[in-house]
């Protein structure tokens, strides 16, 4: 037994007196691999003679366009299609390549593109402590051709880096991107009913700048609404949505909806054209599409939009205004106002949130109501189910749940400018009108 152990501490020995085995580094240093590729990522930002036009897409919004110059001292200038100021003035701020976990582009003072993280919703109306859920550094993934793309570190959503031509660069640095950006709209504006035609079935084409977001929507047999939306930022020609998640339209993937010889075209992703018309009545009745492409009428905190009635808007600021005086018995300094369809039940929630921290958390009331429609007219008729709950705003409810119980409604679109909208109108009591967004 004793033999045996002595073998067994000879062979532990001869292991740990030899000489680690030198690993082979079959494919290179890793420092050096990731070196060269953050001066491989940081040159060809820099040498693109033109610069580059770029997109996003964000966690809690749509999709944004920019265009963007870096420079070797680490500095670069872009324009984007966040508002009319951002298209039209070219705004210069910091960035870096450095390693995290890979080659990342950090954006790393304030411009245009870290607007929309900005936690204040004053800013730029982003949710509030969260902004419109985007990234400011991004890991390199790839370079196909004269493209980058790159990874948002915590949302993961792309962004995407075209090289620009002179002739591009010179009209974004010239404010053409805001022209472009009007051009689009206006089309939007003047024409109120959009479509395109696949196979005989004509799809209604929205767009919500808002949310940044494009639709498409058709009634097939039976009155069954089939709706889409992609997120969607502009270019110099209309507007583009991602490869990656297109518009969809029956059995069209549409990934931009540009000029062509003046006439406003969709194009699908093997690059078929689909005129956009415009009809003279509404394709589809607003009625049709509260529970199916739209879940719910929603009004934030304070925000009085186009399209009501003096006695509308008094029915509204009853909740707003009772949030800060104290009318439910506390007060609180930020709130919003939904009413959530239940389209299988034939129900509709009305819910008033109020909060104490700018909303970033706070209390709900609900008050539910079962509703019948006339299928002809879309006048909708509610009767109460269950009585408020939850929260603190019961007191402050009262005028639109009045409204809500002893006046039928309608539904109508309100189109302001590139904006789409959605309106109450009292039947029972036509002076009131009370206009909300669609969500």
């Amino acid at each position: 037994m004793k033999k045996i152990l002595y073998l067994m501490f000879l062979v532990l020995l001869a292991f740990s007196c030899s000489k680690p085995r030198e690993v082979d580094q079959i494919f290179g240093d890793p420092t050096e691999r990731v070196a060269d590729t953050l001066a491989y990522v940081k040159s060809t930002l820099v040498k693109a003679p033109f610069g580059w036009k770029a997109y996003l897409s964000t966690e809690y919004s749509g999709g944004y366009g920019f265009y963007m110059q870096f420079q070797e001292n680490d500095r670069l200038k872009m324009v984007a299609d966040l508002n009319e100021q951002s298209s039209s003035e070219l705004k210069e701020s910091t960035y870096r390549i450095r390693q995290i976990m890979y080659a990342t582009l950090s954006f790393d003072t304030y411009n245009y593109l870290t607007m929309l993280q900005d936690p204040n919703p004053d800013v730029f109306g982003g949710q509030a402590g969260k902004g419109l859920g985007s990234d400011v550094e991004f890991d390199y993934i790839q370079t196909h051709g004269d493209t980058l793309f790159f990874e948002g570190r915590k949302f993961k959503k792309p962004l995407v880096l075209i090289k620009a031509k002179e002739s591009e660069a010179k009209v974004y640095t010239s404010k053409g991107y805001a022209q472009a950006i009007e051009k689009i709209n206006k089309f939007f504006v003047e024409n109120s009913n959009p479509y395109i035609e696949e196979n005989g079935q004509k799809y209604q084409i929205t767009i919500n700048n808002d949310s940044k977001e494009v639709g498409a929507t058709t009634i097939l047999a039976g009155n069954k609404v089939e709706s889409s939306s992609a997120k969607f930022y502009y270019t110099l020609d209309g507007i583009g949505c991602n490869a990656e998640s297109p518009l969809k339209a029956g059995k069209v993937n549409i990934v931009k909806i540009g000029w062509d010889n003046d006439k406003l075209t969709a194009y699908d992703a093997d690059g078929r054209k689909f005129e956009v018309k415009n009809s003279v009545q509404p394709l589809i009745p607003l009625h049709l599409l509260m529970g199916t492409k739209y879940s719910k009428l929603y009004l934030p905190f304070n925000i009085l939009l186009p399209g009501n009635s003096p006695k509308g808007t008094d029915i509204l600021n009853r909740y707003f205004k009772g949030l800060g005086n104290g009318a439910t018995g506390y007060v609180f300094n930020c709130g919003d106002i939904s009413l959530a369809w239940n389209l299988a039940n034939k129900r509709i929630s009305f819910i008033g949130f109020a909060s104490q921290n700018n909303c970033g958390g706070g209390w709900s009331t609900t008050i539910v109501y079962d509703y019948t429609i006339d299928e002809a007219t879309g006048v909708l008729k509610l009767t109460k189910r269950s009585a408020a709950s939850g929260g603190y705003s019961a007191k402050i409810m009262d005028q639109l749940d009045d409204f809500l119980l002893n006046s039928s409604f309608k539904l109508e679109y309100v189109i302001d400018g590139k904006n789409l909208y959605a309106k109450i109108i009292g039947i029972d009591r036509p002076d009131v009108s009370m206009t909300f967004t669609l969500q």
